[in-house]
């Protein structure tokens, strides 16, 4: 019973909660809106708070040269990368905000997906470093893609859920939506392989993203240029779709075919589970 306007807290911190922001010195900036029960992919079922809006249609420069995405590449260290964050949200709110409001162009509002909307239109804005979010079947990739950011999903028992109210127990996780692959290295080694509450999270410090890999462009045939030699990635069969614009398959192709040529070993993957009878 809330009903005198009291502070009721939860008693216990959630593990990524806990690892964030007692031990490694994050600063939480605010709860982002979202889909309510995080059912939607639109962004647009937040009674409460009302649609999320793209934060692309309120400017088309670059996303990638926000200050905060910057400060993020250029800091060697979630530390460092925070600081700079600080010193940079203002004036990144202030550049943002100031670049449509004197202009008399109507502006088109587009949808940041879902169903965390709002933690990837954060990121995108350029007003936080790290949101932090679960998906079970896209919420987090879906919004990421929509505003341009990085949406990751770890495999599933890498970072513990513990804290994290159960959707789909088999298939939670919790992920991040940042500003770039470094910023995801610098949060998911700080989140991963840590041991908590939840039982099937491993207790291991084999997993780690590295926080430095650079591709290199397709002209660049050196056989010292390729970093991804011994990594395998699988592109799942399904992906590929009569419906799927020409530009998004060509897009595909051309990453895949980057990756191969920095070394790493690309297979089609037949996703289709067959039951025996």
């Amino acid at each position: 019973d809330n009903s005198k306007g009291t502070d009721i807290g939860c008693g216990y911190d959630s593990d990524v909660a806990r690892r964030l922001l007692r031990e490694c010195g994050a600063v939480l900036i605010g709860i982002t809106n979202m889909d309510e029960f995080g059912m939607g992919s639109l962004g647009a079922n937040a009674p409460l708070i009302g649609p999320t809006t793209n934060p692309r249609s309120f400017h088309h420069t670059t996303l990638t040269s926000s200050p905060a995405i910057t400060s993020c590449e250029t800091s060697t260290s979630m530390d460092a990368a925070l600081t700079a964050l600080r010193e940079t949200q203002t004036q990144t709110e202030l550049t943002l905000h100031s670049s449509t409001t004197n202009s008399s162009t109507p502006v088109t509002r587009y949808s940041a997906g879902g169903s965390s909307s709002g933690a990837a239109a954060s990121i995108a804005h350029g007003s936080s470093l790290l949101a932090l979010g679960t998906d079970t079947g896209g919420s987090l990739r879906l919004p990421a893609a929509w505003c341009g950011v990085v949406g990751f999903k770890p495999s599933y028992g890498l970072i513990s859920r513990f804290g994290v109210v159960s959707y789909a127990s088999s298939l939670d996780t919790v992920g991040l939506i940042v500003g770039s692959s470094r910023c995801a290295a610098l949060a998911f080694n700080a989140l991963a392989n840590r041991k908590g509450g939840d039982s099937e999270t491993m207790d291991s410090t084999a997993t780690y993203l590295k926080e430095e890999l650079s591709i290199p462009s397709t002209n660049d045939n050196d056989d010292c240029s390729s970093p991804l030699n011994g990594i395998k990635i699988g592109i799942p069969a399904s992906f590929s779709v009569n419906e799927c614009p020409p530009c998004i398959t060509q897009a595909w192709t051309q990453t895949a075919q980057r990756l191969q040529d920095a070394g790493a070993t690309i297979s089609i993957v037949n996703d289709n589970i067959h039951t025996p009878d």
